[in-house]
């Protein structure tokens, strides 16, 4: 039997996480890590669905979730320099409407200004994880909310699809960040 690429397997969990109209598991990150097994057993919100995990609940997916609280930790504190370390130092993030940023500088740059708004606010969900060999992928819906230069609060919610790529030490770092607004987020509203 053929063994499908990785490439056909991302595409795959993107067609997978975008046809899918729930959300699911709460990163909730106030209480820490705790029980590893508590990264697999969150509250669901309402109206919500189950995260996927494609190839089961294992130390990588547990990883990638991980990475998935590590950047709302250094997003909710303004933490630069700690969010740009959770990226590869050849990652690229993609969002509508802007130039793609590559490489820590550039995406260093991109973020401070995000990282630096006054009353800043973030809600996560994963909504699929997966992992084949070095590569990884995950399906996050957002809303990150912050009061912009006028005063006025702005909130963007978006779905986030991630790939991780496993470096050389075995860690696990963000190689791509595509992003799009996203209109199915009701169940979102209702935790933030």
């Amino acid at each position: 039997m053929n063994r499908p690429s990785i490439c056909s397997m991302i595409f795959l969990g993107a067609a997978l996480a975008c046809a899918s109209a729930g959300c699911a598991i709460a990163q909730d990150t106030s209480r820490g890590r705790g029980n590893p097994a508590e990264q697999f057993d969150r509250p669901i919100p309402a109206g919500a669905s189950a995260t996927r995990f494609i190839g089961g609940k294992t130390a990588d997916t547990r990883a990638i979730i991980e990475i998935t609280d590590d950047w709302v930790l250094c997003f909710k504190a303004g933490d630069t320099e700690g969010l740009v370390k959770l990226y590869a130092a050849d990652a690229v993030i993609m969002s509508p409407g802007k130039p793609r940023v590559v490489g820590a500088e550039a995406i260093r740059a991109a973020m401070l200004p995000l990282l630096h708004a006054p009353d800043r606010s973030i809600v996560t969900y994963v909504e699929e994880v997966g992992v084949d060999g070095h590569h990884a992928w995950a399906s996050v819906l957002a809303i990150i909310g912050y009061r912009q230069i006028d005063g006025t609060r702005r909130e963007y919610v978006s779905r986030t699809f991630l790939v991780y790529q496993r470096g050389g030490r075995g860690e696990w770092k963000i190689y791509r960040d595509l992003d799009q607004p996203t209109p199915d987020a009701d169940v979102l509203k209702s935790t933030n």
